[in-house]
């Protein structure tokens, strides 16, 4: 049975946050992209403009800023837990 639900915009994007039976669950938008670790060796990245792959770890660095922000820590920040969407990286798997 769902407790309680709210809507969010965290990390940029829509939310609903709801808890259950003690867990949290955290449901977010579809992003059609791969992870960091799944389809891109490394020759691949370097292939990337260094101007986009700066821009990436920005994107990164701010979803943890605002994770922290509301106390809250991923716990699992690695390569598989990184979503390119376009020219942007979108942090996933936030149950850490």
């Amino acid at each position: 049975i769902m407790r309680s639900a709210y809507f969010n915009r965290l990390l940029g994007r829509t939310a609903i946050a709801y808890s259950c039976r003690s867990k949290f669950f955290l449901l977010t938008d579809w992003y059609d992209g791969n992870t960091l670790q799944h389809n891109h060796s490394h020759h691949k990245l370097l292939a990337i403009p260094f101007n986009i792959r700066f821009l990436m770890m920005l994107d990164i660095v701010r979803d943890v800023a605002i994770l922290h922000r509301h106390q809250l820590i991923h716990g699992d920040i690695k390569a598989e837990n990184v979503l390119l969407d376009g020219e942007h990286a979108r942090l996933i798997d936030l149950d850490g």
